[in-house]
């Protein structure tokens, strides 16, 4: 029995032993990190291109272990009107890798091809800075000051990029500008190439275009072509043109002003006088408004206007006289018709303008809508001489100056007879 004691005693210290050594090795291994360095609540409490105070044996012991870094923004949004803005950028170590032994360094630059808001453009430009992480911590910052160029278009909200280079690379942060003005009602303007199509010409490709203000968004037009003849002077589908597509989508894409649709178009060619009749094309988007446009359908039988004159003959002594001119349609169109009137012509007539009689400006003479006559006036100055001459002519001519499609004129004429006997 006296010899076990011994024996278990020997046991019991080298249990102790190993035990005392375990807790040591324990006592002698580094400790993790108990925090990160973080950034302040208040941006005004952080230093321009500084961060956090020197290293401690404390921090030395605790030295975490990191690789790369992202950018964080306080803030993050900035508005166009807000003037001169402090912006705090900070670098903040991501990802576990090797111990910050030294000072991390980041070149940041703001903006890129690409963003919605343009250096120079939309903001002030800012020069490229660095961001510092301090050896044995996880974040750095520095502070600098933005300046939107207000204007007074309103806009979608834009962005800016923050991006960088440095050890084990950097993620990049957006910032968002932001427009507080009034929000305007979008408004989009159709309009076709070409605007009018000749009943003889045939199978014709029509473009239509709808234009708007650049958007951050794309934005889908849905377009309508009237097609049923509502109303007069308007075009009837299947019966004037063939059959088209009358409903289609036109889609400006984000950051464009403009995009375009196409079709066929292919009148009907016939003998009847009908008259110029409009294809009305109207649009609507989300939101907004859409002003229209009209594409007209010309008449390849319209009749031209004949001129008639009262009174149709003076006489040489008579004095100055009110003639009368009266322009007639065959029938009413849904527009209005304007000719350019002439009174002589030398080449023509036995009267001789500036000797016969006085000389007489261009007048114009128009045909209102949905009317079929218009008239105008003129004076006509015989010169009394004491020659003793035949009945001469004047010619009354015209030729068209306005009106949808293409119409002539027919002339007449007046007589100008002599007091002296033959």
């Amino acid at each position: 029995m006296n010899s076990i004691i011994p024996f278990l005693q020997r046991i019991a210290m080298l249990t102790l032993g190993l035990v005392a050594a375990c807790v040591l090795l324990v006592l002698a291994l580094p400790k993790p990190a108990s925090a990160e360095a973080t950034l302040s609540e208040n941006p005004s409490s952080v230093e321009e291109n500084g961060s956090d105070a020197g290293a401690t044996d404390e921090d030395e012991a605790r030295a975490e272990w990191y690789i790369g870094a992202k950018l964080i923004l306080h803030p993050g949004t900035i508005s166009e009107d807000g003037g001169r803005q402090k912006v705090v950028v900070q670098a903040k170590m991501s990802s576990w890798g090797a111990p910050l032994a030294k000072d991390f360094v980041y070149n940041v630059t703001v903006g890129k091809s690409g963003d919605s808001a343009v250096s120079g453009t939309d903001y002030q430009a800012v020069p490229s800075f660095t961001v510092t992480v301090p050896q044995y911590r996880t974040a750095g910052d520095t502070t600098i000051y933005m300046q939107p160029l207000s204007d007074t278009a309103w806009e979608d909200s834009e962005t800016i990029t923050f991006h960088g280079t440095g050890p084990d690379g950097i993620q990049s942060a957006t910032m968002t500008m932001t427009d507080e003005g009034d929000r305007p009602t979008p408004q989009v303007v159709l309009s076709v190439n070409p605007s009018s199509v000749s009943e003889a010409d045939g199978p014709t490709t029509v473009t239509i275009t709808a234009s708007s203000k650049a958007h951050s968004a794309a934005r889908k037009v849905a377009v309508a072509v009237v097609g049923v003849g509502v109303g007069r002077g308007q075009a009837l589908m299947g019966w004037d043109y063939e059959n088209i597509d009358l409903n289609f989508d036109i889609t400006i894409p984000a950051n464009a002003k403009s995009a375009t649709h196409t079709f066929t178009l292919t009148p009907k060619q016939d003998t009847g006088e009908e008259g110029d009749e409009r294809i009305d094309i109207k649009g609507s988007v989300e939101n907004g408004t859409v002003i229209g446009t009209t594409l007209m359908l010309a008449d390849d039988d319209v009749t031209p206007l004949k001129l008639s004159v009262n009174p149709s003959s003076v006489t040489e002594n008579g004095g100055a006289k009110t003639v009368t001119v009266t322009a007639t349609a065959n029938k009413a169109y849904p527009y209005a018709r304007t000719t350019l009137v002439g009174v002589g012509n030398p080449q023509e007539d036995s009267a001789t303008p500036g000797t016969d009689y006085t000389l007489v400006p261009w007048f114009d003479v128009t045909v209102p809508a949905d009317e079929k006559t218009g008239t105008g006036t003129f004076i006509l100055t015989p010169t009394n001489d004491t020659l003793v001459e035949n009945t001469e002519t004047i010619s009354v001519n015209g030729v068209q100056k306005s009106g949808i499609g293409i119409f002539g004129v027919t002339g007449t004429e007046m007589t100008l007879t002599d007091d002296e006997a033959l």
